[in-house]
Protein backbone atom coordinates (compact mmCIF):
# COMPACT_ATOMS: atom_id res chain seq x y z
CA UNK A 1 0.00 0.00 0.00
CA UNK A 2 1.43 3.34 -1.02
CA UNK A 3 0.59 6.89 -0.03
CA UNK A 4 -0.30 7.56 -3.67
CA UNK A 5 -2.79 4.68 -3.71
CA UNK A 6 -4.35 5.97 -0.51
CA UNK A 7 -4.62 9.51 -1.84
CA UNK A 8 -6.21 8.25 -5.05
CA UNK A 9 -8.67 6.10 -3.10
CA UNK A 10 -9.67 9.04 -0.90
CA UNK A 11 -10.20 11.23 -3.97
CA UNK A 12 -12.38 8.54 -5.57
CA UNK A 13 -14.41 8.16 -2.39
CA UNK A 14 -14.88 11.93 -2.14
CA UNK A 15 -15.85 12.46 -5.79
CA UNK A 16 -17.69 9.20 -6.44
CA UNK A 17 -15.88 8.87 -9.74
CA UNK A 18 -12.53 7.62 -11.02
CA UNK A 19 -12.61 10.25 -13.77
CA UNK A 20 -13.41 13.14 -11.45
CA UNK A 21 -10.78 11.97 -8.98
CA UNK A 22 -8.17 11.83 -11.76
CA UNK A 23 -9.01 15.38 -12.86
CA UNK A 24 -8.88 16.60 -9.25
CA UNK A 25 -5.47 14.98 -8.70
CA UNK A 26 -4.10 15.91 -12.11
CA UNK A 27 -3.43 12.43 -13.49
CA UNK A 28 -5.04 10.25 -16.14
CA UNK A 29 -8.04 8.12 -15.22
CA UNK A 30 -6.35 4.78 -16.05
CA UNK A 31 -3.65 5.58 -13.47
CA UNK A 32 -6.30 6.02 -10.79
CA UNK A 33 -8.20 2.88 -11.78
CA UNK A 34 -5.02 0.83 -11.82
CA UNK A 35 -3.85 2.16 -8.45
CA UNK A 36 -7.25 1.40 -6.87
CA UNK A 37 -7.34 -2.11 -8.32
CA UNK A 38 -3.80 -2.78 -7.09
CA UNK A 39 -4.69 -1.46 -3.63
CA UNK A 40 -7.83 -3.58 -3.40
CA UNK A 41 -5.90 -6.66 -4.49
CA UNK A 42 -3.11 -5.96 -2.01
CA UNK A 43 -5.40 -5.49 1.00
CA UNK A 44 -7.90 -8.10 -0.23
CA UNK A 45 -10.84 -5.72 0.23
CA UNK A 46 -13.20 -4.33 -2.39
CA UNK A 47 -13.33 -0.64 -1.52
CA UNK A 48 -15.74 0.43 -4.28
CA UNK A 49 -18.74 -0.87 -6.16
CA UNK A 50 -18.27 0.10 -9.78
CA UNK A 51 -21.36 1.30 -11.63
CA UNK A 52 -21.86 2.61 -15.15
CA UNK A 53 -21.08 6.21 -14.32
CA UNK A 54 -19.45 6.21 -10.93
CA UNK A 55 -18.52 4.30 -7.83
CA UNK A 56 -19.85 3.93 -4.31
CA UNK A 57 -17.89 2.97 -1.24
CA UNK A 58 -18.58 -0.53 0.06
CA UNK A 59 -19.17 -1.29 3.74
CA UNK A 60 -15.63 -2.68 4.12
CA UNK A 61 -14.45 0.40 2.22
CA UNK A 62 -16.11 2.70 4.76
CA UNK A 63 -14.31 0.83 7.55
CA UNK A 64 -11.01 1.16 5.67
CA UNK A 65 -11.47 4.91 5.14
CA UNK A 66 -12.40 5.49 8.77
CA UNK A 67 -9.05 4.00 9.76
CA UNK A 68 -7.20 6.32 7.37
CA UNK A 69 -8.11 9.61 9.02
CA UNK A 70 -5.37 9.59 11.66
CA UNK A 71 -2.89 8.07 9.23
CA UNK A 72 -3.42 10.82 6.65
CA UNK A 73 -3.16 13.53 9.26
CA UNK A 74 0.16 12.06 10.38
CA UNK A 75 1.47 11.98 6.81
CA UNK A 76 0.46 15.59 6.28
CA UNK A 77 2.27 16.67 9.45
CA UNK A 78 5.39 14.78 8.36
CA UNK A 79 5.32 16.36 4.90
CA UNK A 80 4.92 19.82 6.39
CA UNK A 81 7.72 19.23 8.85
CA UNK A 82 10.29 17.44 6.70
CA UNK A 83 9.65 18.41 3.11
CA UNK A 84 11.13 21.93 3.49
CA UNK A 85 14.31 20.37 4.94
CA UNK A 86 14.67 17.81 2.17
CA UNK A 87 14.41 20.32 -0.65
CA UNK A 88 16.80 23.00 0.63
Amino acid sequence: MTVTQIRYAIAVAETGSMTKAAKQIGVRQPSVSSAISDLEREINVQLFERAGRGVTVTTPGREFFSELTAFCQSIQRMEERYQPVVFR
